[in-house]
């Protein structure tokens, strides 16, 4: 077993919002970003083709946040975005093109952990980019709850009558982390804290932490967050998931 994807946990919030400045057009189900499915998406989609001078941007926000601070042992976010400058000079002035971002809301506090950012090389000559990312961050942070995905995009036509689009799309976020339970143990050296999860059907080890009955994930005992605590689950050796 892994850890639960606390995005879709009961006791999670979702809200997800776009913007854009011209005409556009939204495909997909605020859910699909958190369905389990790498196949369904949210997407923004902007059309101008105004004249000369004019910017198309759009954006998408994914928030996703919870009550109980938990430790995360990673995020993970697929997304993509995309811009299509028409016209001449179509590459001027364009910094950021596309702006893809992850944060995380520690002790309370939005924290970015990892963007991608366009560089803009000068010149006139790369007037598309299109993103495609599915990016792991896989570090321990202590006191998180919640995770925010983050996507702008810009389009740009200098001179004449143009046609610009930008996308931003969000296809799967999730995140996995514990709670403290409270429950301690010794594991010869020292005092290992052992970690919970909002309850589900699949967590074989329950316990009641004074409040509410959770979750005990169990992993494989060569995590590098397994502690020193064994279990038999009847088929096999497991870990109790150590903070």
């Amino acid at each position: 077993m892994s850890l639960a994807n606390i995005i879709q946990a009961p006791t999670t919030f979702h809200n997800t919002t776009y913007s854009y400045n011209h005409s556009g057009s939204v495909s997909g189900a605020p859910t699909s970003v958190y369905d389990g499915n790498d196949g369904t998406y949210y997407q923004i989609f902007n059309v101008s083709s105004g004249g000369g001078n004019e910017y198309g941007t759009c954006s998408m926000t994914s928030e996703h946040t919870w009550g109980t601070p938990v430790t995360l042992k990673s995020v993970r976010a697929k997304m993509y975005s995309r811009c299509y400058s028409g016209g001449n000079y179509a590459n001027r002035g364009q910094n950021p093109r596309n702006l893809q971002q992850i944060f995380l809301r520690i002790n309370g506090v939005w924290t970015n952990v990892w963007q991608f950012r366009s560089v803009y090389l000068g010149g006139d000559a790369q007037p598309n980019e299109t993103v495609n990312t599915d990016q792991t961050v896989a570090v321990g942070w202590a006191n998180v709850t919640g995770v925010r995905i983050y996507i702008f995009v810009q389009s740009y036509a200098y001179e004449g009558s143009r046609y610009n689009d930008t996308t931003a799309r969000i296809y799967e976020i999730g995140a996995s982390g514990v709670m403290d339970s409270k429950l301690r143990l010794w594991n010869g050296s020292a005092v290992e804290r052992i970690g919970s999860e909002p309850l589900l059907s699949t967590h074989k080890l329950r316990m009641f932490d004074g409040v509410n009955v959770v979750g005990i994930p169990l992993v494989s005992t060569s995590e590098v967050y397994a502690s020193k605590a064994r279990i038999w689950t009847g088929s096999s050796v497991q870990s109790l998931t150590k903070v």
